[in-house]
């Protein structure tokens, strides 16, 4: 398995930017070669450590968080049949009675109850299993590693009300699938995989972005970027400020997951973690946080079955 250096780590924070950029612009964010870049990002690509693709808008990402429980050789089957659905962005096991976890995301929460409680057949192999739904995400899609001078992270732009309700047409879908997978397509590919021309490539993608429907990301194989293992955390917040709680700790670098949920427990957080001890940081971060929040329970979170789309096991 190739292993990652520092080299490895600055061109994923300066895509992290802008994943769409031009390598002669990633280049000169890492202080690299156009060449070594491109071809760093190809071996990097070609064994899973890391990828680009578009993801929904963070304010459009609905979806269910799912914890189960599911043990011995059933939750190795479990894991893997939920990481195989396209809808299904992150696979996870973490200690506690519910030992494996999944984030799912649709356009619709209807939609998506009628299809989990009707299709996820996986699920028969727990024991239980409880669902917590979100109506947006708020923070974790746009992370950055901070490596680089400019380390900030890549705000997402609010959305623009006069796009809330627009439809998007089969060919948007097909577009947004196709780059889901891989973010750095040309747009002549594009129009060669999808059957249209580059001129209509280009405009869906254009749209996709603009009326804020999806937006390109970088994501890694965190175990193998120094972030081994993470922490599940289930908070409660007064009702009132629970967004509030939400965008606070959303803005961490350590954030892979953060939003409000309508549960008992009504805020959920996953974080990445460098190793045990930086877990007792990140609790007493939390306990001093300028935010009303009690947490309720904390995982240790050891493993992905997939993240993403991407196996990182």
């Amino acid at each position: 398995m190739k292993e990652t250096d520092l080299i490895d780590l600055e061109i994923v924070d300066a895509l992290q930017s802008d994943p769409a950029a031009p390598w002669k612009e990633v280049a000169h964010k890492a202080r690299l070669s156009e060449a070594t870049v491109s071809r760093r990002w190809a071996a990097l690509s070609q064994h899973g450590h890391a990828w680009t693709g578009m993801a929904y808008h963070p304010l459009r990402s609905r979806g269910f968080f799912v914890e189960i429980g599911v043990w011995g050789n059933q939750r190795d089957e479990c894991a893997d049949r939920l990481s195989q659905r396209k809808n299904v962005i992150t696979v996870g096991t973490t200690t506690g009675d519910y030992n494996l976890f999944c984030i799912v995301i649709a356009d619709s929460i209807e939609d998506l109850a009628a299809e989990f409680y009707n299709s996820f057949t996986e699920l028969q192999l727990a024991t239980t299993y409880r669902v917590s739904a979100f109506g947006h995400i708020s923070g974790g899609v746009h992370w950055r590693q901070g490596l680089l001078a400019d380390s900030s992270p890549r705000r997402p732009a609010p959305l623009d009300g006069r796009y809330l309700s627009e439809e998007l047409t089969e060919d948007d879908k097909r577009v947004f699938e196709l780059l889901s997978c891989d973010g750095r397509l040309p747009y002549a590919a594009i129009g060669k995989s999808l059957n249209i021309t580059t001129a209509q490539a280009k405009r869906s993608v254009n749209k996709l972005i603009s009326h804020g429907h999806g937006l390109f990301r970088c994501d890694v194989a965190r175990p193998l970027f120094d972030y081994p293992l993470g922490l599940v955390v289930l908070a409660r917040c007064p009702i009132d400020q629970v967004e509030e709680a939400a965008d606070f700790f959303g803005e961490w670098r350590e954030t892979r997951f953060c939003a409000s949920v309508i549960s008992e427990t009504n805020l959920i957080l996953v974080l990445s973690l460098h190793s045990l001890s930086n877990g007792n940081d990140l609790l007493k971060r939390i306990d001093k946080a300028p935010v009303q929040f009690h947490v309720v329970d904390c995982l240790l979170y050891t493993s992905d079955a997939a993240d993403d789309g991407e196996s990182v096991d």
